[in-house]
C-alpha cells in the first residue's frame, strides 16, 4: 500500500532549502564532492571561454567556482529554489529558477552541463539525460553525478541495512524517484548518443562524526518520521542509528557516489 496518493516530487516535505540543518547538508556535500567534480571538470578540458550549465546548483559552490574558471563564458545556475543562490561579484554568473524535468534550453547551447544528484531525483531520468544531451554544442560534455544505495544494503549492520530499504521506499513513493538509478551508469549516456563515454565510482569508509557520518545523519533528520511511516524501521532504531553515525567507534560505507561523463559528437 503506497504512503501517499501520488509522488510530491523533491523539495516537497523533505530536502526544501528552507528546512532546518539543510543548509549545512548541502555545505557538507560540496565540500565532500566538489574536489573530485572540479578534478573531472579539468580533465575534460574546459576553458576560459566555456559556456556552463549547472543543473541544481544548491548552494552554489560549483557555480562560483565554473564563473571563476571560465572568465570570458557564461555560467548558468538552476535550482528548483534559488534562494541560496547569489550573483555577487561574478558578471558571467546567471542564476534561473528552472525544473530539469521540464522546463528547456535552446539546442547546442552549452559546452558543459554538470548536474550532481539531481537526476536520481528526477521522473523520467533517462528522457531528461537525452534532453541535456541535446542542450550540448557538438564536442560539448555532460557530467552527472548521483548517489546509489547498493552499500548501505550490504552493510555488517542491521540498522544501517533497515534505514536504507526505509529510505529507498520513502524516495520511490514520496518523491516518485529511484534512489538506486545510478547502478546502471554509464548506459543513459550512451542511450543519448554520447561518445567518448565512462564512469567511476567512489567509496569511501565512513567514520562515526565524521564529514560523511553528518551528512547521512542530517538525512535521517529529515526522513526519519516519514522512513517511520513505511513500518520498515521504528522511531528507536532511527534514533539509535543516528547516535551511532555521530560515533566515532562506528565504521561502514556510505552511498557510493557514481559520476559518469560523455561527449556530443562533434
Amino acid at each position: 500500500m503506497s504512503l501517499y496518493s501520488e509522488p510530491q516530487g523533491y523539495g516537497a516535505g523533505v530536502f526544501e532549502h528552507a528546512a532546518e540543518s539543510e543548509g549545512e547538508r548541502l555545505s557538507l556535500i560540496e565540500e565532500e564532492q566538489d574536489p573530485y567534480t572540479t578534478a573531472r571538470i579539468e580533465a575534460l578540458g574546459i576553458a576560459e571561454d566555456w559556456h556552463c550549465l549547472e543543473i541544481g546548483a544548491g548552494k552554489g559552490s560549483m557555480a562560483y567556482w565554473l564563473a571563476d574558471r571560465c572568465p570570458r563564458g557564461r555560467i548558468v545556475a538552476t535550482d528548483l529554489d534559488t534562494s541560496l543562490l547569489s550573483v555577487s561579484g561574478r558578471p558571467t554568473l546567471e542564476v534561473l529558477q528552472h525544473d530539469v524535468s521540464k522546463d528547456e534550453f535552446p539546442a547546442e547551447s552549452f559546452h558543459l552541463i554538470h548536474a550532481r544528484a539531481v537526476l536520481t531525483h528526477a521522473p523520467e531520468p533517462e528522457q531528461v539525460c537525452s534532453r541535456m544531451a541535446r542542450w550540448l554544442r557538438p564536442g560539448g560534455w555532460l557530467l552527472i553525478t548521483d548517489p546509489a544505495s547498493f552499500t548501505v544494503d550490504s552493510s555488517p549492520h542491521p540498522l544501517m541495512r533497515k534505514a536504507g530499504a526505509a529510505s529507498t521506499a520513502v524516495m520511490r513513493e514520496m518523491v516518485g524517484t529511484d534512489p538506486n538509478w545510478a547502478r546502471s551508469y554509464p548506459a543513459p549516456l550512451v542511450a543519448a548518443g554520447l561518445v567518448e563515454v565512462d564512469a567511476e565510482c567512489r567509496l569511501r569508509m565512513m567514520q562515526g562524526g565524521t564529514r560523511e557520518a553528518i551528512m547521512f545523519e542530517l538525512m535521517l533528520a529529515q526522513l526519519g518520521p516519514h522512513m517511520e511511516a513505511t513500518g520498515l524501521i521504528t522511531a528507536e532504531e532511527v534514533k539509535r542509528l543516528r547516535a551511532q553515525l555521530l560515533d566515532p567507534a562506528f565504521f561502514d560505507f556510505p552511498p557510493a557516489v557514481i559520476r559518469a561523463w560523455g561527449r556530443r559528437p562533434l
